[in-house]
Formats: C-alpha cells, sequence, structure tokens
C-alpha cells in the first residue's frame, strides 16, 4: 500500500480553495448583478406604472379642471350680468327712492301746513258754535217776543174789530137808516143790499 504524500497535497488543496474563492465570489458578484439589474428593471417598471397612472390621474384631473374652469368661467359671466343688472336696478331704486323722499318732505310739509289750518278751523269752528249759541239764545228770545207780540196782536185785532163794528153799526143803523153795512179796508160802508159783500152785517 503507498502512503499518501501529506507534503505535496496540501499546497494542491490551498489553490483550490482559492479558485472556489473566486469562482463563488464571481458568482456572487453575478448574482448580485443580475439581482440589481432585476431590481432595476422591477423598480423602472414601477415607475413607468406609477409615472403612466399618474399621467393619466393628471390628465383626469386635467380635463376635471378644464370642465370646472369652464363653468366657473359660464358662473362668472352670468354673476358679472347679474352684477350688473343689479347695479341698474339699485340706481332705479335709488332715483325712486330719492323722488318719494322728495315727496315725503313735500307731504310733510303741506301736512304741517293742514295741522296749522286745521288748528285754525278748529278755533273759528268754537268761535262760530259760541256765536250759534248766542244766536239761538236771541232766537228763543225773539220768537218768545214774537209770540208774545202776536198774542197782544190778535188781542188787539179783536178789540179792533169789536168797535168797528160797534161804531158802524151805529153809524149805518142809527143815523142813515141803512139796513146793512160791512167794513172793508177799514173802511166802513152802508148799504141796502145784503149780498154786496160776504161781510155784510144786518142792523
Amino acid at each position: 500500500m503507498a502512503k499518501t504524500n501529506y507534503a505535496e497535497k496540501q499546497p494542491m488543496t490551498g489553490k483550490l480553495r482559492k479558485v472556489q474563492i473566486f469562482y463563488m465570489v464571481v458568482v456572487g458578484l453575478f448574482a448580485a448583478a443580475l439581482i440589481t439589474l432585476g431590481t432595476k428593471y422591477s423598480a423602472t417598471a414601477q415607475i413607468a406604472s406609477f409615472a403612466t397612472e399618474g399621467l393619466s390621474s393628471c390628465s383626469s384631473d386635467l380635463d376635471k379642471c378644464t370642465a370646472d374652469k369652464s363653468t366657473v368661467t359660464e358662473q362668472f359671466t352670468t354673476c358679472t350680468a347679474n352684477y350688473v343688472e343689479s347695479q341698474d336696478n339699485l340706481a332705479s331704486c335709488n332715483s325712486k327712492y330719492a323722488s318719494m323722499n322728495t315727496n315725503y318732505t313735500s307731504c310733510k310739509t303741506q301736512l304741517t301746513s293742514s295741522q296749522g289750518q286745521l288748528s285754525s278751523c278748529s278755533s273759528d269752528k268754537s268761535t262760530c258754535q259760541s256765536t250759534l249759541s248766542g244766536c239761538n239764545n236771541d232766537k228763543n228770545n225773539c220768537q218768545g217776543s214774537l209770540s208774545s207780540c202776536s198774542s197782544d196782536k190778535s188781542s188787539l185785532q179783536t178789540s179792533f174789530d169789536t168797535i168797528a163794528q160797534n161804531y158802524a153799526a151805529s153809524k149805518c143803523c142809527g143815523t142813515t137808516n141803512y139796513p146793512y153795512y160791512y167794513i172793508e179796508n177799514s173802511n166802513i160802508v152802508c148799504t141796502n143790499d145784503a149780498g154786496s159783500n160776504t161781510k155784510t152785517t144786518g142792523c
């Protein structure tokens, strides 16, 4: 049986180990490179995907913003038109207010004047009522006096008629021997005709 020379095999084992280490390093570097490339590719793909999604989202947002801008522009135009119309309405209202305020001032002046006239008329009314009351008293006094005078006149007329009748009877029947007489317009008329007057009286 041959004997192994360990002194000769030991250098070969050290070289083999170095080669193995070298290959392992190369394989490791290659694997690392592949991993790095794969990672970079995956990251690039993800970035591209994210970029595409972001771009799509941005495009959608841009379209939405454009639509919103159009809507806002339209609303702004409408608001501007409404503002102009409101300004015109405000100017018209201010003009009407100024006119109504002028009328109010005029009416207030007229009211003050009318109140003064009313006060004067009320004073005149009181004076007239007092005067009317006095006139009514005078009227009542006059009516009382007139009634008394009418009564006196009636009494005097009765007395006058009696005296006139007696005088006419004494004149016509006693002096002239006329059978009839009457009094007309304070004149005594003696007559022979009984029907000459409705007031004819026989002796």
